[in-house]
């Protein structure tokens, strides 16, 4: 169970749209390549810190009290932010489809969606400021209740670095295949790259709302299905 959970929680962060679309217009800059390893750094090193002091402060809760009064304490955050997920979905949905129904009533709007700034301005960072975007664009709430999960399963020490390597892993896939194929076989995946950015920009709504609610579902069964 442990497994098929931080599957789905590396999925979550490895699919958040602003992610694989910074990655993959730091690739498409100069000097893409490097800029984009800065950014998987920066976004690795922060699953890992998250996740070890995630656990580190429900350990250390146990010492203060107990191990089911932490483990309680852990299901009832899990189940909060589960229903924060879901009404944040909810949210989203219905923005959505009140943008979807604002652009049908447009007819003589054909033009996209303007990019944002920051995009616009991500081809042109250095390494340090890829770094930090980096750290800045993972889905610190999701590691952190992933984090939650691995607590509960009370593991070892061994085991606990193993859940974490597995959810950093699938965490930075989306991240880490973009670097390697362009490194490997730039002139076949680099033009590649405008065409694939342009299709995440078109549906990374859908996708961050579809990532949200299977959040919010998830996390409430697990907080609300916790033995009293």
């Amino acid at each position: 169970m442990l497994f098929f959970a931080l599957t789905l929680f590396g999925l979550l962060i490895a699919l958040r749209p602003i992610g694989v679309t910074a990655v993959l217009l730091l690739l498409s800059g100069t000097r893409g390549t490097v800029r984009a390893l800065g950014f998987a750094v920066g976004w690795i090193i922060t699953i890992a810190i998250i996740g070890v002091a995630v656990i580190l402060i429900f350990q250390g809760a146990e010492q203060d009290s107990s191990r089911r009064a932490a483990s309680h304490a852990a299901a009832a955050i899990e189940l909060v932010i589960g229903v924060l997920a879901l009404v944040a979905a909810a949210v989203m949905l219905r923005r959505s489809r009140s943008r979807s129904r604002s652009r049908s009533r447009s007819r003589s709007r054909r033009a996209a969606t303007p990019r944002p700034q920051w995009a616009s301005r991500l081809g042109k960072v250095g390494v340090k400021v890829a770094f930090l975007a980096g750290v800045l664009a993972v889905s610190h709430l999701t590691v952190a209740a992933a984090s939650i999960e691995i607590y509960r399963a009370h593991l070892t020490a061994a085991g606990v670095w193993l859940a974490l390597g597995w959810l950093a892993l699938v965490g930075t896939s989306s991240i880490v295949v973009p670097v390697v194929l362009v490194s490997v076989a730039p002139r076949r995946y680099r033009p590649r790259l405008a065409h694939l950015t342009a299709s995440i920009d078109a549906h990374a709504g859908d996708m961050a709302i579809v990532i949200v609610a299977v959040l919010g579902v998830y996390l409430t069964y697990r907080g609300a299905s916790s033995p009293i």
